[in-house]
């Protein structure tokens, strides 16, 4: 039988933990974040919940697309990503990637939406073992 994950015990049984314990007491614990995923994305599916000194970042599936939303501690959004596919960029946007970056491969492209509803890229380009991330 082919095995598509192979984890330790330990390490198993911590994931399913998490799963199972941490992730529903954390969104829990946090109403403001949990209602406000509620409400934006309802029937979203959680993937991972992280946090990093002061910022909460939680990625989730909706509508099969990627998204991540990240938080202070206090609840309040710093920003929304969404991974979207090239063919939804502005056409300046990708004209200028024709131009500049033509004999680049386009790794990951995400939009990004603050809290006052400005909207910026994120394209993550390489070229053999050399990569760049564009803000536009």
């Amino acid at each position: 039988m082919k095995k598509f994950f192979t984890f330790s015990k330990p390490k198993f049984i911590y994931i399913i933990f998490c799963i199972l314990f941490i992730a529903p007491s954390f969104l829990a614990g946090n109403g403001a974040i949990y209602n406000y995923i509620i409400e934006k994305f309802p029937h979203a599916r959680i993937l991972k919940i992280e946090q990093e000194r002061n910022v909460i970042e939680i990625n989730f599936l909706y509508n099969n697309q990627e998204y991540a939303i990240e938080y202070d501690v206090n609840g309040n959004v710093l920003f929304i990503e969404k991974t979207i596919p090239y063919s939804e960029l502005p056409d300046t946007i990708r004209d200028h990637l024709q131009i500049h970056y033509n004999d680049w491969d386009i790794d990951e492209i995400e939009i990004i939406e603050s809290p006052d509803k400005q909207k910026y890229y994120e394209i993550e380009l390489k070229k053999g073992y050399n990569g760049i991330h564009l803000i536009l």
